[in-house]
């Protein structure tokens, strides 16, 4: 198999491979370099890109959020660009006296294994237009790459002139840019983005560690590894934290699995200062209206905020998503923690913990920390089921123009503790209420459990129970009555104490079965429709007033 060492037009050597299974050794005199391994070769060293060079010519801007991260600001506090998509190189200073160059990618990948080392990005070099941080590995040609104990980091963002409010700090770079399968496992397995740099004026915003290109035929799969954001860079704006994963492909995070964005960056100083926000956990973008499917059983957060040492304001730090900008400084504001999951067209099945981050403390008073949205739906048409197991910090909400779903889901039944199958309907409630679930017009009772509904509610939700049982002791836990109850594949509707009720009953494929405990009576007084079955369970009273139109069997 052909390898080859190519360089930069800095003067950087960078490795280019597929399977790489033994180390060797090679020194370069000069020129081109292309060599040939008759074994595989085994990465048991640490590789990293070159660091980027100073230059008095700014460099153009890359593309946005992908590659590594963005270029601080020059003379006049213009913003610097994005790190580039295509070679995962940190963009260069903008508009400075000494605009840095950014810093190469660690390595480039275009065949299928596994990795054991450590690669860190090239850093983005300092100047009064500092530099991004390059791409720590690229992945191409759809290769599936697994993480055992090995770690990759983003290049850290370049340093912007000491005591200079005209300079701008650099991004940190991507920790992993991939279009194939990614697996963390092993002990120790981690990814990174690189920190943004410390500027007097704006921090640089922390590196995305993880972005999936490949679309909803390719998966994440974090099995027990750490994915962090990069930390925003201190200034007198910080910078706002990484994402952890910017995806259009699906994601896994099993039990053990923690995926994190980044903290935003503080001025550390008690003076006038905009604190950066926090990274989201998994922020889903570009993938058009594909369902992208997240299954957490794990810890997915955002990142928090930088605290402000200013009393108040509407100034802002740079926004936690993907390694942005540090923005600039006015009259202090605490930096937003980032959500856990973000994003349209989303499919999302929680049997861990989703959290929001928080906001930064306020160091001298007259702010109060605020609490990040756990989840987040942008728009589209969105599902989120709940397994035992599950819990959030922070709320869930479909914004305005989201269709969204609430499942009861799973097979296994947790009737109490941190996770359990009981769900109350109270922390329902429409799309800018005070609920902690914002936004749903449709809910699912789906898997073998038994889920159990607590609470009362007016808001209309109308219930559908496909499979396992939906256990109540108020018809108010079902909401509204005009909201109607149906029942599938012989799904069972369980009754707790006495209930009456108007609400109108659908008997789908399969049919439904009332269970009535013992010396309590569960009286339906409106119409019974459908297909299918009714059945009659349990020792206590099911009484039949309305009009019973159904044509299934009894």
């Amino acid at each position: 198999m052909n390898k080859t060492l190519y360089m930069t037009p800095a003067g950087r050597a960078c490795l280019q491979h597929g399977n790489i299974t033994q180390p060797r050794k090679f020194t370069w005199l000069g020129g081109v370099f292309t060599f040939m391994f008759i074994s595989t070769l085994t990465l048991s060293d640490a590789y990293a890109g070159g660091n980027g060079a100073t230059s008095g010519t700014p460099g153009s801007a890359g593309s946005q959020v992908t590659g590594g991260g963005g270029g601080g600001s020059g003379s006049g506090r213009n913003d610097g660009g994005d790190g580039s998509v295509t070679d995962g190189k940190g963009a260069d200073g903008q508009n400075g006296n000494s605009a840095g160059l950014g810093g190469d990618p660690g390595m480039q990948i275009t065949a299928s294994q596994t990795m054991t080392t450590s690669v860190t990005g090239g850093a983005g070099a300092d100047g009064t237009g500092a530099a991004g941080g390059g791409t720590g590995i690229i992945v191409r040609s759809g290769a599936s790459l697994t993480l055992d104990g090995a770690t990759v980091t983003g290049g850290n963002g370049g340093t912007g002139t000491p005591n200079n409010l005209d300079t701008g700090s650099g991004g940190g770079g991507t920790g992993m840019l991939t279009d194939g399968n990614l697996i963390l496992t092993g002990s120790g397995s981690s990814i990174t983005g690189g920190a943004g740099g410390t500027g007097s004026s704006s921090g640089g915003g922390g590196g995305t560690a993880v972005v999936l290109t490949g679309g909803t035929a390719t998966h994440l799969t974090n099995e027990s590894g750490t994915i962090t954001g990069g930390v925003g860079g201190r200034g007198r704006s910080g910078g706002g934290g990484g994402a952890a994963v910017v995806t259009n492909a699906n994601v896994t995070n099993l039990v053990g699995g923690t995926i994190t964005g980044g903290d935003g960056g503080i001025r550390p100083s008690a003076s006038i200062t905009a604190s950066g926000g926090g990274g989201a956990g998994i922020l889903v973008a570009n993938n058009g209206q594909n369902t992208v499917s997240i299954i957490n059983q794990g810890v997915i957060s955002g990142g928090n905020g930088g605290p402000s040492f200013a009393a108040g304001g509407n100034g802002e730090g740079g926004a936690g998503e993907g390694g942005a900008q540090g923005g600039n400084a006015s009259n202090g504001r605490l930096g937003d923690g980032g959500a856990g999951v973000k994003g349209a067209f989303l499919s999302i099945i929680n049997a861990g913990a989703i959290n929001g981050g928080k906001s930064g403390e306020p160091l001298f008073g007259g702010q109060t920390s605020r609490q990040a949205n756990a989840i987040e739906f942008t728009g589209g048409v969105n599902r989120l089921e709940l397994q035992a197991g599950w819990s959030f910090l922070g709320k869930v909400v479909g914004m305005t123009g989201s269709t969204n779903t609430l499942v009861l889901g799973g097979d296994t039944t947790q009737p109490q503790g941190t996770g359990a199958t009981v769900f109350d309907v109270t922390q329902l409630s429409a799309t800018g209420g005070n609920g902690q679930f914002q936004g749903f017009s449709t809910y699912h009772k789906t898997g073998t459990s038994t889920w159990q509904l607590t609470g009362t509610t007016a808001q209309l939700t109308p219930w559908t129970v496909s499979n396992g049982t939906l256990s109540i002791n108020t018809d108010e836990s079902l909401g509204d009555v005009s909201g109607a109850l149906t029942l599938l594949n012989n799904a069972t509707l369980a009754t707790r104490a006495d209930i009456s009720t108007a609400r109108n009953v659908m008997l789908g494929q399969g049919g439904g079965k009332f269970d009535v405990s013992p010396s309590t009576t569960l009286a339906l007084a409106g119409m019974i429709s459908g297909p299918g079955s009714l059945t009659k369970a349990g020792d206590g009273t099911l009484t039949l007033s309305g009009n019973t139109l159904w044509t299934g069997d009894t």
